[in-house]
């Protein structure tokens, strides 16, 4: 079954990516404003000037908006605020392509206007390719670059073949509308089914390192924890204790209560080491009723302190199944970071530790042997 997709997320994923490309896009706006102002700059050099700045400027505002959306703006304010933002310039665009047919227009009809024609109609398709991800793009694109063109063309009756260009433009505004909507369609699904894919990936991941009984890290994800935190505080000469728990008598509950009392008994632990630990600390079952825990920055003292209190917490556990009492105490071996230690010789001083402890009555904690 494929996790559930939240809209908002999806959007956010479609932002990300649709902003990352405004750039790019504003910048091959830039050309097709140059190319258009290029060709009327001797026929009437003050309005393709005119409109040329005004253009590029809108257009780096957009660019501009683009890149600060996918550093800032969606992480802290979330994906509408940018889209109205955005919506705002591709309006003043729009009306600023549908408008360079008036600005540019002689008042004669000569090639210059089907070449106008053909540069309007290729930044209306470049919009359908680039943006359909939202709706409000291709149609912002239709509603104010197809109401001038049509203007436009019923203004000025000399403009041949009159008729046809009109129902042409109309053709051509449902058929941008109906393709927007289709590939809106599409590109959501396939996004859809991408964010579907990535979060269940992260779950399988997850799975893959967290106890399925008590959620926490398991076998694998402790010991991976543990390999980065002991690189990490060798790199950096920084202390690191790890702490080997074992649930006394764990056999005990149960042949005595059933397996069943001897799950509620490890998930009452799990949740009282948790509720004891540091933020940066982790905690991991290595299996059966065996815990490691690592305990980032702190020496020996600091350790024996943490591993005291830890003990403490879980005898004053009052956890009972069924109505019976579960008795919980547990014994605790400390292995502290020593020059040139590896996971294995870390868990193995550690591991001796907890022996003694359990040798010695149980119950208790022991610190690792100085030898």
């Amino acid at each position: 079954m494929s996790p559930a997709i939240d809209p908002a997320e999806l959007d956010l994923l479609l932002a990300r990516e649709y902003f990352s490309r405004t750039r790019f896009s504003s910048l091959s706006g830039i050309l097709a404003v140059s190319l258009m102002a290029y060709l009327h700059i001797q026929a009437a050099p003050g309005r393709a000037a005119a409109w040329w700045a005004a253009m590029v400027a809108i257009l780096g505002l957009r660019g501009g908006l683009g890149q600060f959306a996918v550093t800032r703006w969606l992480d802290a304010r979330g994906v509408a605020p940018a889209l109205r933002a955005e919506m705002l310039l591709s309006l003043l665009l729009g009306i600023g392509w549908g408008g360079s047919l008036f600005v540019f227009d002689s008042g004669t009809l000569e090639p210059r206007f089907y070449l106008r024609l053909v540069i309007v109609a290729a930044v209306v398709a470049f919009v359908l390719s680039s943006s359909t991800a939202f709706l409000c793009m291709p149609l912002i694109c239709a509603v104010s670059v197809g109401p001038i063109v049509l203007a436009y063309l019923m203004r000025h009756p000399y403009i041949e073949p009159h008729d046809e260009l009109i129902a042409g433009t109309l053709v051509e505004a449902m058929v941008v509308l109906t393709l927007a909507y289709g590939i809106n369609r599409r590109v959501r699904a396939a996004a859809s089914n991408h964010l579907a894919v990535i979060k269940l990936s992260r779950l399988l991941e997850k799975s893959a390192r967290t106890d399925e009984l008590t959620q926490v890290l398991n076998r694998r994800g402790i010991l991976e924890a543990l390999s980065s935190e002991l690189a990490k505080s060798a790199r950096h000469a920084l202390p690191l204790s790890v702490l080997m728990a074992d649930i006394d008598h764990f056999k005990a509950i149960n042949d005595s209560l059933g397996h069943a009392a001897g799950d509620e008994a490890l998930r009452a632990m799990v949740r009282v080491l948790t509720e004891a630990l540091r933020e940066g600390d982790s905690l991991g079952r290595l299996g059966g009723e065996e815990f490691l825990v690592l305990l980032p920055m702190l020496d020996g003292d600091g350790a024996m302190a943490a591993a005291e209190r830890l003990r403490k917490a879980v005898a004053a556990i009052d956890s009972d199944h069924e109505g019976r009492r579960i008795p919980l105490t547990v014994s605790i071996g400390i292995g502290c970071r020593r020059q040139g230690d590896t996971p294995e010789t870390l868990l193995g001083r550690a591991d001796a530790a907890l022996y003694a402890a359990k040798h010695q009555g149980r119950n208790r904690v022991e610190m690792e042997s100085t030898n």
